[in-house]
């Protein structure tokens, strides 16, 4: 099956308890359809889950990177591994963003637009940059409709986040 990304638009309270190690994010995020796990937090604090399955997730990131116009380079964050949630024994694969970074990332993801995905996936130097790059699936860059699959389920995730002032916890597994 491969690897997916899945974004929780989730509480900051849930990533802080995750965080400090005192609750089970990634049991609770595989048994959330199961009444038999006996949660702190109820799958209500989850406010929104977009799964993207389409594997292009990386070349997306990649690809946010380098239409990036904010001076900090804020899309640079998907990509950092200062996100990865300390000592996930279950999966080292978890990154984090609380409400005011999510906040930060959405005034800079709102101003791109699929169209600014299709036409940077029109552009040879852009796809054979990004092809270049060592990571997961990187050639993938070329798949257009996938990359803009990806690319609209993160969008969704943080404009819900950032309209109900929630975090979000991105899963790749």
């Amino acid at each position: 099956m491969g690897v997916e990304a899945i974004n929780y638009v989730i509480k900051d309270e849930i990533i802080n308890s995750y965080r400090k190690q005192e609750f089970d994010f990634e049991r609770f995020a595989d048994e959330r359809d199961s009444s038999s796990f006996d949660k702190k937090y109820k799958f209500e604090d989850v406010v929104f889950i977009y799964e993207a399955s389409t594997k292009c997730w990386s070349p997306m990131y990649n690809l946010l990177k380098i239409l990036d116009t904010s001076e900090n380079n804020i899309l640079s964050e998907f990509k950092n591994d200062q996100r990865l949630i300390e000592d996930s024994a279950m999966n080292p694969r978890i990154r984090f963003f609380y409400s005011k970074e999510v906040k930060l990332i959405w005034n800079e993801l709102k101003n791109i637009s699929i169209g600014n995905i299709e036409n940077s996936i029109d552009t040879p130097n852009i796809v054979e940059r990004i092809s270049n790059i060592e990571g997961y699936w990187n050639e993938r860059i070329r798949h257009k409709e996938h990359v803009v699959s990806e690319f609209f389920e993160l969008y969704k995730a943080f404009y819900d986040a950032n309209l109900n002032s929630k975090g979000i916890i991105i899963t790749y597994g």
